[in-house]
């Protein structure tokens, strides 16, 4: 028997990427999940490593692994050169990617300050930020680059961003790609680029639903008020995650 703890804003969406990484139909009890299935320790141990949510791993009751405190540190938004407000925290970023199961390559096309397209090259998955404004697509570059050495990733090689428009995103690729990972924006506080916000989703979701391989995924996050027509995707998930008392955002999983 295998019992890991995890921890986090939607025990769902953590249960969810255990079930991913473990390739397993766990039951989710308070804090804990539970799974039957005969893993070698060591690998055990590595998607531990790999996950956002996981705090403790138990094997037959007795703990074989702990999360170390402060992982996610070092790559909080405040703590990177270029800093924006409404960055993704790293361990959201994380999550977003083990539900995408990709293994190669993902593409952000709001990519921001790069968040995401960190959080992918750590984890040995190429990304590929795409931004409407060069100041944003800048401000990626700026960041992954600061975190180079210390996590040996190397633009061209690990990471790659370009600025390009969202509900564009067929344009710019030749072949289908292996997943979309993606925080679009949402506020007052983020570019639209004169774009309405239903609209620019609307448009966002139908492109990449062209160019993303069948049976690979879309995963992405709005923010609860806003009510999209999802019915002509396959909406596998989705999961509530709630920032503060005004804000709560919804993690979505589409098959294509």
């Amino acid at each position: 028997m295998i019992k890991l703890r995890i921890s986090g804003e939607n025990l769902s969406a953590f249960k969810r990427e255990v079930d991913i990484l473990f390739n397993v139909n766990s039951k989710l009890k308070e804090n804990y999940v539970f799974f039957s299935k005969k893993i070698p320790s060591k690998k055990i141990i590595d998607l531990c490593v790999k996950s956002a949510g996981i705090k403790k791993a138990y094997l037959n009751d007795y703990c074989i692994w702990e999360r170390k405190s402060g992982q996610f540190l070092d790559r909080e938004p405040q703590k990177k050169p270029a800093f924006h407000p409404t960055a993704l925290k790293p361990k959201l970023a994380r999550l977003l990617i083990n539900l995408s199961e990709a293994k190669n390559q993902i593409v952000d096309p709001f990519c921001g300050t790069g968040s995401i397209i960190l959080e992918s090259a750590i984890l040995g998955i190429k990304g590929i930020g795409i931004d409407i404004k060069w100041k944003a697509a800048q401000a990626s570059k700026t960041n992954l680059r600061f975190y180079s050495d210390k996590y040996n990733i190397r633009e061209g090689k690990d990471w790659q961003v370009i600025i390009g428009d969202a509900t564009n995103i067929s344009s710019l690729f030749s072949d289908k790609i292996e997943a979309i990972v993606c925080d679009p924006p949402y506020g007052k506080s983020s570019t639209l680029a004169g774009k309405k916000i239903k609209t620019l989703y609307n448009s966002f979701l139908e492109e990449a639903h062209k160019i993303v391989k069948k049976n690979h995924k879309i995963i992405f996050i709005r923010p609860k008020t806003l009510k999209l027509d999802l019915s002509k995707y396959n909406v596998i998930n989705e999961f509530e995650w709630y920032v503060h008392h005004s804000l709560t955002r919804v993690i979505t999983e589409i098959k294509v």
